[in-house]
């Protein structure tokens, strides 16, 4: 008998390939269905949950779109306001919950113009508190039931959202070997007592204090980050060291970086580059050198050198040289795993959420 073909394989999406006729079907749901009529897009009262899509499987979500429009009645940071959810196959808690414009990889409720291969953003009007597109490309497999809500944490209401949800069908024994997406926003809310100067002195008592980007039990592989801080120190803030801990292992780990910026493929410094899997995708200051104030985000995406665990993995982060730094940190981890997984912890409130300075 021959082995089904995978639905994301290579050879479904690669240039030579392209020819090949498909057997599955391609569906949309969007903002003009959720709509009807000549509607294209709807308003979220504040404080309310809009059901985006809810999906009978078996099927791969293949793209998430969305526009918002919060311009006109200025919403601050509504992409930090704005909660993403989605749920598969009946599960009892999300694998997805992260504030939407983290999500898709612009930290600090920005909008930023970059793109690369899993996702990207658009830059409409203005940097801060303006209008903005994103989409996500990272596969989102499920076998019977796909749920994904938006709720908007904010003040008022959001005047328009814009969105698509694209999936297409698949056989059961197509997914059998598929893991679930997940995507978890973190922040790390503590303000350390720091010298930028001083370097610990006894590192794997240091590395007890690093960020953690990723907390996770069970069977599956992570798959890239996206990681946002904010200089709140002074000088240079990218020489804390990865460090991944996979399967319960102990210090020093078998995964054990150099320095924040080698660990996104860049060095000395960052650049304001968007490369296909990583780069900036927020650069407070791209033209000047030894500045290292203001807001930044990169991310790094392992679509080819996915990192598997078969218990457990702990993806951490130095701020600065053992956690000598005080900065501003939050991430989105993304990772594929077979549930259950681990209950997320609780989503911080929307004070605890939003940046503490305006833009510089």
């Amino acid at each position: 008998m021959d082995t089904p073909q995978h639905p994301l394989s290579p050879s479904g999406t690669s240039l030579g390939e392209l020819p090949r006729l498909r057997d599955f079907r391609v569906e949309r749901v969007s903002s003009w269905t959720y709509t009807g009529g000549k509607g294209k897009a709807f308003s979220l009262p504040a404080g309310q949950t809009a059901v985006l899509a809810d999906l009978q499987g078996p099927g791969v979500i293949t793209r998430i779109w969305f526009g918002i429009d919060c311009v006109r009645r200025r919403i601050p940071f509504y992409l930090r306001k704005l909660v993403l959810r989605a749920w598969w196959d009946d599960e009892a808690e999300p694998s997805i919950e992260c504030p939407l414009g983290d999500f898709f990889g612009v930290g600090f409720g920005r909008t930023s113009a970059y793109h690369c291969r899993a996702m990207c953003m658009t830059l409409g009007q203005g940097q801060f508190d303006g209008f903005g597109s994103m989409a996500v490309f990272l596969p989102m497999p499920f076998q019977r039931r796909a749920r994904l809500e938006l709720h908007a944490d904010t003040e008022i209401d959001v005047d328009l959202v814009f969105y698509h949800v694209d999936w297409r069908t698949a056989a059961p024994e197509q997914l059998r070997d598929m893991g679930y997406l997940h995507a978890q926003w973190r922040r790390d809310p503590r303000r350390r007592p720091c010298d930028p100067a001083v370097e610990a002195a006894d590192t794997a008592a240091a590395a007890a204090n690093n960020y953690v980007l990723l907390e996770a039990e069970g069977r599956g592989h992570y798959v890239g980050s996206v990681y946002s801080i904010e200089n709140l120190s002074s000088g240079w803030w990218g020489e804390g060291m990865d460090m991944i801990f996979v399967d319960g292992e102990g210090f020093p780990p078998r995964i054990h970086g150099t320095g924040t910026e080698e660990f996104y493929n860049m060095g000395f410094g960052i650049q304001a580059m968007h490369a296909i899997d990583h780069g900036t995708s927020l650069m407070a200051r791209p033209a000047e050198e030894n500045d290292w104030r203001g807001q930044y985000s990169m991310y790094r995406f392992h679509i080819d050198d996915p990192i598997p665990f078969t218990q457990s993995i702990r993806v951490t982060m130095e701020d600065g040289y053992g956690n000598n730094r005080s900065d501003d940190v939050s991430s989105v981890a993304y990772w594929y795993q077979c549930e259950p997984h681990r209950r997320f912890p609780c989503l911080p409130s929307v004070a605890e959420r939003v940046p503490r300075h305006l833009p510089a």
